[in-house]
């Protein structure tokens, strides 16, 4: 029969296992947070990269057709 001290030492090893549980959860919970954050940063980011490249673009566009347009005014000219 377990004496009073072995249920309390018992007591105390099973309220530790479940603080390191619940520690786990509470890191594991932090830790996802962490990652739902990083990759909303990331994909907020991905979509100035797209914004970036569509202006990059749209600039070489507008450029050729300038260049385009130039020269055939210059070819109505002569």
């Amino acid at each position: 029969m377990p004496s009073g001290l072995d249920k309390l030492v018992e007591q105390k090893r099973a309220a530790a296992e479940e603080m390191r549980r619940a520690a786990r959860t509470l890191w594991l919970a932090a830790d996802r947070a962490r990652a739902l954050k990083r990759a909303a940063e990331l994909e907020a980011e991905s979509r100035w990269l797209v914004l970036d490249a569509a202006v990059a673009v749209a600039a070489r566009v507008a450029r050729a057709s300038t260049r385009q347009a130039k020269r055939s005014g210059d070819k109505d000219k002569s």
